[in-house]
């Protein structure tokens, strides 16, 4: 479930995180961009590191602290800007 879920996440946000940052939040296309190239970057940083970690730390503090992590992105995806009208 646990790899299911990173492989789902990750397709999703290669395909629709420049896309969602533009339409969604009416971002300029440098924003979009730069989301998506945010992401690839934490992606190959988890994958450089995360072996590291777990040799560090072992397996339950790394996924404890994975989850925390993936709730918090979770709700501040979840969030909309609020936007002043002029």
């Amino acid at each position: 479930m646990v790899v299911l879920a990173a492989a789902f996440s990750e397709g999703t946000g290669n395909d629709w995180l420049g896309v969602a940052v533009i339409d969604g939040y009416g971002a300029s296309t440098a924003i979009g961009a730069l989301s998506f190239a945010l992401f690839m970057t934490a992606m190959t940083v988890g994958r450089w590191f995360g072996p590291l970690a777990l040799d560090r730390w072992g397996r339950v503090p790394v996924l404890r602290a994975s989850g925390v992590l993936a709730i918090g992105l979770l709700v501040a995806g979840s969030c909309r800007p609020l936007v002043v009208a002029d």
